[in-house]
């Protein structure tokens, strides 16, 4: 009994990860989650842009399915309010993990919306 128990927790409990989303400029009309374009590097960006929220996960044990899971979930959200994009980066919690350990991991993203410069001409 007990052993099912952990496993309820753990399948459950792990899989739900907050995301708090912090508005630092307009909100817009909402989008298809799908035309939303991921980067992992401001850089990489083209157009010219402006941020519109700060989105963080909460910890979560690292597997590349987990963190792909709250990547969707951040882009769903991102969605919802109008962004075009967003940039993302993958952070270790606890860097100094002990061998055997899975390492815990959290996700923080910006979304952005493209400024049209001939909008304001």
């Amino acid at each position: 009994m007990r052993k099912i128990l952990v496993y309820l927790f753990f399948l459950f409990g792990c899989s739900s990860v907050n995301i708090d989303i912090i508005q630092t400029g307009p909100w817009f009309p909402s989008t298809k989650p799908d035309k939303i374009e991921i980067y992992t590097d401001r850089n990489k960006i083209k157009k010219a842009f402006g941020g519109i929220a700060i989105f963080h996960t909460s910890t979560f044990p690292y597997s590349k399915k987990e963190a792909e899971k709250n990547l969707v979930k951040i882009r769903k959200k991102a969605a919802k309010i109008g962004a075009d994009a967003i940039i993302y980066a993958l952070e270790s919690y606890n860097k100094n993990y002990n061998i055997g350990e899975i390492p815990e991991y959290y996700i923080s993203a910006l979304a952005i919306k493209y400024v049209d410069k001939n909008e304001n001409k």
